[in-house]
């Protein structure tokens, strides 16, 4: 199953450049660091296109951007943390 295309940058939720970690869920959502366009995405069990869960306005430090994403996880009670590695 295709959940993506490409290595470039641009916020399409159909790309990804330079996917890093990845997740899978108990609900099968397959979750991705896609670190050069700064994001978290999440395609949810037969979903046809991701949605953003983190990284919003670009590459930046504020509290809704993100700077290279490299690895995610997901506990229990479904919190997701990410290690963002600038």
């Amino acid at each position: 199953i295709v959940l993506a295309v490409g290595q470039r940058e641009g916020d399409s939720l159909g790309r990804l450049h330079w996917p890093g970690g990845t997740f899978v869920d108990r609900m099968d959502s397959v979750y991705v660091a896609d670190q050069r366009n700064h994001r978290v995405m999440r395609w949810l069990k037969e979903a046809k296109t991701g949605e953003l869960l983190a990284g919003r306005d670009g590459r930046g430090a504020q509290n809704n951007q993100l700077d290279a994403p490299t690895s995610i996880s997901l506990d229990n009670q479904r919190i997701l943390y990410v290690i963002d590695r600038d």
